[in-house]
Formats: C-alpha cells, structure tokens, sequence
C-alpha cells in the first residue's frame, strides 16, 4: 500500500514537472480573427521585474520557454495595435485579441505596414526606416515616442512595465540627463536614426539599472567619400511671427565618419490677464482691479558634431561634441488698484515693471574606444551655467516706490570615466562584464538680493540680504557590476 501511494505521488510530480517544463504559450490575432505577426511578446513578474521575451510568428503563435512556477504578467506590443498587459495563471495563454490603432492625417487613415522587430538576448530591436513608411515625421522624437510600449506624457518618455526608463545614443552612456536627450533627438532629423534596441533588463556594460532605450544613429559608411545634407525652415505667424531653421550635414569615407547638426529658433510671445477680485474683510470689502501684460523674446540654439573611425583591425574611436544654449528675455508691466467701497476716498494704485534676463549654456564632450578584444574605456563631461538678472520696479500713488535686483546664477559640472571588459571563458562560461565608475556632481548656486524703498526725499534700505554661496560636491565610488551567462 506504502509503495502504491509512493508511486502514485512521484507521477503526479512528474507529471507537473512535465507541465511546467512546457512553458506558457498562446496566440495573438486582431479583431477579425486574423492572427499577428512580429508582436513583442514581454514575460514579467508582477513587480514589473524583466524575466522573458519573444515575438510571435506569422500564424501569430509565441511561447516562452519559462516554468509557470507563480503568477505572471504578460504585456503584448505591436506599432500598429494598443499595448496591452495581462495576468496569468496558466501556461496556456489561449488567444489574446489586440485592438487596431490608426494613423490619421488630414482626415485620410494612414496605416503602415508590419515593422521589423528582432528579439535578440533580451533586447527588442526595431527597424526605424521600416516604421517610417508612409508616416509623416519631423524629427527623431517623433519616430521613437510611437516605438511599441513607449508611452509620452509631458515630453517625457515612458515604457510600460517598467518603473524607469534610461536613454541613451549609440550605445554610449551620458551624463546628459533625460531631458537633455530628448531635446537632442526633436533637433535631429528622423531620417539619421538607424534603429532603436529597448532593453527591460539592462546589461552591465550599458552602466544603467533597469530598462534601456538605445537610439543608434546610420552612419552610411563608403568606401568612397560621400556627402548628404538635409536643411528646413519653419516659420509661424501669431501675433509676432516666429519659426526655426535647421540644418544637417554627414561626411563618410572608409571608416570614418563626420556629422554636423545645427538647429536655431526665435520667437516673439505676447501674454496678459486683467483681474478684478472683491475681498471682504471684517464689515468692508476691498475691490482689487489688475491690468497686466509681457512681452517675452525667446532665443534658441542647438549645434551637435560628431566623429567616428574604425581603425583596420575593427576598433572604434568616437568624439562628439554638444552644444545648447538659450537666451530669454521677459519685459512685464503691470497697473493695480486697490479701493475700499466703504471709503472711496482711500483708493491707491500702483505701477510696476519687471525685467527678467536669463540665459543658459550646456556643454557636453564625450570620448570613448571600443577595442576588438572587448575593452569598451572613455570620458564625458557635461557643465551648465545659468545667470540671470531680475529687475523689479514698484510706484505707488502713496509715495512709496521699490526696487529690487535679484541675480541668480547656477553652474553645474558632472564627468564620468568608465571602463568596461567582456570576457568569454572556454569552459562554458561567458559575457562577463565589469564596469568601472567614477562621477563627481559640483553644483554652485549664488543668489544676491536687495530692496529699497523711497518715500518722498529720503531712500531708505527695508530689506538687503547680502550673497550667498551654496557648494555641495557629491561622490560616487568606483563600483562594479559582474554578471555571469552559462552557455548549453
């Protein structure tokens, strides 16, 4: 009898070993029940933690070699259908519908055709020039905010899944911040980006944690030398016209390669608001009536070069340089008037002017080799600095003025140098990566403040702060990051 019941259990543990070992499988099909191929199909646990990806076929079938050992989250990406996630509990997925998205322009649908997707160690790889097919984009931005699974709120992009998402170009990390990319990439023509990689699990090479969006940009090498170029104009009429100019320019020539970027933009903007409020107070009301309005000139300029050479035996020797600047400049006057409806006879008014002149500057060089054997060494810096001028004027009916200067300037200065190996081992052992870093963060911040106020003949200071200078200085340490994968 014992040994019946010891039998018994050791083939139902097979049997569920068998189960398990099957993996989770399913298919993916539109509204018409006709099936999809070349949808991202992305394994998750349910903490958003990256374990498994495959793309589905041409009958629209996927399976994920992975044990359904918990619960799971699958999320499902298509450029032409509406991301979608999913929990499940089964191995057998069964069929999940995706719901169709269209493109419209001017009233006419556009849809493009099935974009090429590769799935290659974890990383997700779309054929830009492919998705650009009978779409209409502008710049590099837009192309890549459509990626599937890539989401945009507030010029920012996120990806779905996960709780962070790093970018960077060419596979070469920056101390460039999120932001700063993302103003890059609308400057850059949609036509100089080769193909876009989205990793959920980063490897440690790239020296970021969690999900990766890398941006490769084409090079066109020849063998010949060989020129492009590509120039645009934009100009919009409001009330004051504005617009932006742009121009960009690539050199090839057995190996190396040379490509310029310089974009500008000026504009003219008019704001205002008129205000009338009534603020009652203990048995009296006070009528506050404001009429204002501002000019604002907004200047901006943004100038990328570029160097590549790949030396006879396939190292790579890459500079590029960054430049953006801005210059703002805000002129607003403003009439207020204060009457208590009780005593009409108390009634002031007050004149006041306000000129805001700031500009700011951001610098980025970077350097880096990537050698045949592995070696992956180099340098970025970035420094941004940002002085501003506030000037403020008030004149009351009362007799009294003010006047108040505020200079504020801020200087910003982070470099990083990393070294990176990969190393494969005979015994079956291999990819391993180690990363070494090291980056200071100085950050100077100066404020200088001061107000006066006349009345009648006589000047006297109400409030004067004199400057003040905050410096911090943050290190981080050289760490390292060692991963292993087993071959077989």
């Amino acid at each position: 009898m014992k040994r019946t019941i010891y039998y018994m259990i050791l083939c139902l543990l097979m049997s569920l070993g068998e189960i398990m070992a099957q993996g989770i499988s399913g298919k993916v099909m539109d509204g018409k029940e006709q099936p999809i191929d070349g949808v991202a199909v992305i394994l998750q646990t349910l903490d958003s933690v990256y374990v498994d990806a495959v793309v589905t076929d041409t009958l629209g079938d996927f399976r994920l070699n992975h044990p359904l050992d918990q619960s799971y989250r699958l999320i499902f990406q298509h450029i032409l259908y509406n991301t979608i996630g999913k929990k499940i509990t089964t191995a057998n997925v069964g069929t999940v519908v995706l719901e169709e998205k269209d493109y419209q322009l001017a009233e006419i649908t556009v849809k493009g055709e099935r974009p090429q997707v590769k799935l290659e160690g974890g990383k997700l790889t779309y054929d830009i020039p492919q998705l650009m097919k009978d779409k209409t984009a502008t710049n590099a931005f837009e192309i890549i905010k459509d990626l599937p699974g890539l989401i945009e709120r507030n010029d920012n992009l996120e990806l779905v899944g996960a709780s962070r998402l790093n970018i960077i170009l060419n596979g070469q990390l920056t101390t460039m911040s999120a932001d700063q990319l993302i103003q890059l990439l609308k400057t850059m023509p949609a036509s100089r980006v080769e193909k876009a990689e989205v990793m959920y699990n980063a490897p440690a090479k790239y020296n970021v944690k969690g999900a990766l969006l890398n941006v490769v940009l084409s090079k066109n090498e020849s063998e010949t030398p060989s020129w492009q170029g590509e120039t645009g104009v934009d100009y919009t009429q409001y009330r004051h016209a504005g617009g932006d100019a742009h121009v960009n320019l690539l050199y090839t020539n057995k190996g190396f390669s040379l490509d310029f970027l310089l974009n500008g933009n000026k504009r003219r903007d008019v704001m205002g608001e008129d205000m009338l409020a009534r603020h009652t107070l203990n048995s009296g009301m006070t009528e506050i009536s404001q009429h204002n309005r501002a000019l604002v000139h907004v200047n901006r300029g943004t100038v990328r070069l570029g160097m590549d050479y790949t030396f006879a035996n396939e190292d790579k020797l890459s500079l590029a340089y960054y430049l953006k600047g801005d210059k703002v400049l805000s002129d607003r006057d403003a009439f207020t008037s204060y009457l208590d409806l009780s005593k009409p006879e108390n009634k002031s008014e007050s004149t006041s002017l306000v000129r805001d002149d700031g500009h700011s500057a951001i610098h980025n060089i970077r350097l880096q080799y990537d050698g045949h054997a592995g070696i992956s060494a180099g340098a970025d810096f970035t420094r941004y600095h940002s002085p501003s001028v506030l000037d403020y004027h008030d004149t009351n009916t009362n007799g009294s003025r003010t006047d108040m200067i505020n200079n504020t300037r801020q200087d910003v200065s982070r470099w990083s140098v990393f070294l990176n190996k990969t190393h494969s081992f005979a015994s079956g052992w291999a990819c391993m990566e180690v990363t070494l870093r090291r980056k200071t963060i100085r950050s100077i911040y100066m404020i200088k403040v001061q107000a006066m106020r006349w009345t009648r003949k006589r000047w006297r200071i109400i409030h004067k702060r004199n400057t003040s200078l905050i410096f911090s200085q943050r290190y981080r340490k050289a760490s390292e990051s060692v991963s292993l994968l087993r071959l077989g």
